[in-house]
């Protein structure tokens, strides 16, 4: 409760467990999703819990079903389609970006790596080669030593990925609503 103490509205991505609170708070509650965990559940044929999840997704005032969703059945009919919901790109800004590099070869965005891969060096060693790389703070680990025109690491207080993402030619990350959107876009 304390941490939603002079919350105007809430809007909530998957989260539910606050619900509760809020409703108890007479706080409105948005969920604005492409999926919902009770649908994920449903299959694992846990239904006391799946239920009880349920319980806590429908206590949002309006929903907004994202496209990519899975049923959300716990929107029932209270909800709303929207369509792809990303940042505006500055194609400006996109172009100044390119301009940093170089070389004429093509730029990977790389806003991930998964955890567990092991040693990155010889792999963005490669790639620097032979590409333009742009890394986020995600990616941007000790194991990457390079460092020479072909490579942009980004600090972590950037904001506006959507504009290096669309200044690149191949994007690899982890494949959430948010990347994929700007990707499409």
């Amino acid at each position: 409760g304390q941490v939603l103490e002079d919350t105007d509205i809430l809007i909530n991505d998957i989260e539910f467990f606050h619900n509760p609170i809020a409703k108890k708070m007479e706080i409105p509650i948005i969920n604005i999703s492409n999926f919902t965990w009770s649908d994920l559940l449903k299959p694992f044929a846990k239904p006391l819990l799946t239920g009880k999840i349920r319980q806590f997704e429908q206590m949002s005032d309006l929903n907004i079903k994202l496209p990519f969703a899975t049923a959300c059945e716990s929107f029932d009919n209270n909800f709303e389609d929207y369509g792809l919901l990303t940042r505006s790109i500055d194609y400006e800004k996109s172009n100044l970006i390119k301009k940093q590099f170089k070389r004429d070869v093509p730029i990977i965005f790389i806003s991930s790596i998964p955890t567990g891969f092991g040693s990155t060096e010889p792999i963005f060693e490669q790639l620097v080669e032979n590409y333009n790389l742009i890394l986020t703070s995600n990616v941007n680990s000790q194991d990457i030593r390079v460092s020479n025109d072909n490579l942009l690491a980004l600090p972590i207080d950037i904001y506006d990925m959507q504009n290096y993402i669309n200044a690149a030619d191949l994007v690899i990350g982890k494949t959430g609503y948010g990347i994929v959107s700007e990707c499409v876009s």
